[in-house]
């Protein structure tokens, strides 16, 4: 992902993550600096408590204009949409992490969002619910719309 986001330079970077529990999309507000799974990957490597960058910072903060989306996305009537602190240690938090150091590093607005499932993820069996996926993505537009034009100031 670094390497992606060094080669195409990106004037917004966000992350998507599903999380199953989510009745509404989720603007993580932090990541941290480990990685950590009780299971193993597909080749049999189990994240032990390491740093995603070793001696890197522990934190970084998501630079999208949280309380502006909260607030404009909210109010469209589309889904919710709630800060939050729930990346986790694994590939979310992994991905969440290598965002907002660039976005922080970079100047621009990256971060992270947590959606709930889709009615193709209720169809499949996967969940109890779902929201229709047109609705999550509108949402997710929502974001992108308010970070754009927060760093054009």
């Amino acid at each position: 992902m670094l390497r992606l986001l060094e080669e195409l330079k990106p004037r917004v970077a966000l992350g998507l993550g599903l999380d199953p529990r989510a009745r509404q999309v989720q603007v993580e507000l932090v990541a941290v600096n480990y990685a950590y799974s009780e299971v193993s990957n597909v080749d049999g490597t189990k994240l032990d408590f390491r740093e995603i960058i070793p001696g890197d910072l522990r934190v970084v903060y998501s630079t999208l204009p949280v309380r502006e989306v909260v607030e404009i996305c909210g109010a469209r009537r589309l889904l919710p949409v709630r800060p939050s602190l729930g990346t986790g240690l694994f590939l979310c938090n992994v991905a969440g992490y290598l965002l907002m150091k660039y976005g922080v590093e970079k100047g621009v607005p990256a971060g992270f969002l947590h959606i709930p499932p889709s009615t193709v993820n209720l169809m499949r069996g996967e969940t109890d619910y779902g929201f229709p996926l047109d609705t999550i993505v509108e949402t997710v537009e929502c974001v992108l719309e308010v970070a754009v034009k927060s760093f054009k100031h």
